[in-house]
């Protein structure tokens, strides 16, 4: 606040948000979830899902419903022509996807998973899977999809046996 009181003037300020990794201003720091995908020129917007990273977590957000571009951390969307939503679990948290299948670099990227952790797609009836660099997974499949992380490991060969590192 300025030294007399006044409010601050912020006719001047602009507010950024990445929608699809790429950067975008607006003076506004309201918009509606309309307002971000026309931005982004994604049209018509009820064409499409938005999906927005909340750290943790990510959610949808409705063509009406208004984001607070002040709120730190809370800059990060993702738009998909899509008429659902998808849900899956990584370590107990939830999140939603705007798309059938999501990459382990997606995957990284919106839960913020550092490279020295491993995600294990859990399964019930068969045993779980690793989900490797370039590979993605299908959240299309019945219910939620649950994943883990793990601490990654290295295999390396001493004296001709094979040890996890």
């Amino acid at each position: 606040m300025p030294p007399d009181g006044s409010p601050p003037d912020r006719s001047g300020t602009k507010y950024v948000f990445f929608l699809n990794n790429v950067r975008h201003q607006n003076a506004d720091p309201q918009l509606t979830g309309r307002d971000i995908l026309r931005q982004g020129g994604f049209n018509p917007a009820s064409d499409h899902v938005l999906i927005q990273a909340t750290v943790p977590g990510s959610h949808s957000v409705g063509l009406d419903e208004r984001v607070d571009l002040t709120e730190e951390g809370r800059e990060v969307f993702w738009a998909f022509e899509s008429d659902r939503i998808f849900t899956f679990t990584v370590d107990e948290r939830g999140y939603e996807w705007g798309a059938r299948k999501i990459s382990e670099t997606e995957l990284r990227s919106i839960t913020g998973t550092p490279e020295d952790k491993d995600f294990v797609l859990e399964r019930d009836d068969e045993p779980d899977v690793v989900i490797d660099e370039g590979e993605s997974v299908d959240l299309g499949e019945r219910g939620t999809e649950r994943i883990r992380t793990v601490r990654a490991t290295t295999v390396i060969i001493v004296n001709a046996e094979e040890k996890l590192v």
